[in-house]
């Protein structure tokens, strides 16, 4: 398909070095900060770090791109406050305008530099819950579809904070939301985890995720993911 530019009206992009340990949990979750441009690798970003490289990182889920009206309705229903806004979710690239309805699983996009697909949706854990002091906020952002998504690398490159972003190509017809509808659902759904595993471009992970419940007939238990040990 021919390049189409996406309307966003705000980039942002964030990273960070550093970690810290909120409640003994070690996590990079609250030290990225705002930069002009991110040096993205097949497999990290400069400058960038994950705290438990078993659950983060990876080629799958180099790059989390969250919508920055989330922060809106989490302030409205969920009492965050007025200073809370991106990068709080941990995110390393902010849009307005651009949700995971707007998105398909492979979709791959242009901007600046780099070229990026997306692979899975983020699945929320509990130390979003550590950072906004809400022991609920894990399970509400899979409820409500509002986590976010993750990128894998396919050409290597440097984005500005000025770069537009280009959908180049479609490979799928599962939006990023339908994606988490279906997988995150807390009824099981054998119809839904067999079209979503044939999914283009789906991660690896959540493939064989869904592999083992269409094997097994059950769901993987979610507790220590959403509320922690």
């Amino acid at each position: 398909m021919e390049g189409k530019q996406l309307e966003v009206s705000h980039l942002g992009l964030y990273r960070g070095e550093n970690t810290q340990f909120l409640l003994n949990v070690e996590t990079s979750i609250d030290q990225k900060i705002a930069v002009s441009s991110l040096n993205v690798e097949v497999e990290k970003i400069v400058g960038d770090s994950q705290a438990d490289k078993h659950f983060h990182g990876g080629i799958d889920r180099v790059v989390y791109h969250y919508p920055l009206e989330h922060y809106a309705y989490f302030r409205q229903m969920h009492d965050f406050s007025g200073s809370d806004d991106a990068p709080r979710m941990g995110e390393n690239m902010s849009t307005q305008g651009l949700t995971e309805n707007d998105l398909n699983i492979g979709d791959v996009i242009q901007i600046g530099g780099a070229v990026l697909q997306v692979s899975q949706p983020r699945s929320p854990c509990f130390k979003v819950n550590f950072q906004f002091d809400d022991k609920t906020l894990s399970l509400i952002m899979q409820r409500t579809q509002r986590c976010g998504w993750l990128y894998r690398v396919i050409t290597p490159g440097v984005i500005q904070v000025s770069d537009s972003l280009v959908l180049q190509d479609r490979i799928s017809t599962i939006s990023v939301a339908t994606a988490i509808k279906w997988y995150f659902s807390e009824v099981f759904n054998e119809q839904g985890y067999e079209v979503l595993a044939k999914c283009p471009g789906l991660a690896v992970n959540w493939k064989n995720k869904l592999e083992k419940r269409l094997a097994t007939g059950t769901i993987e238990d979610w507790q220590t993911r959403l509320y922690g040990s």
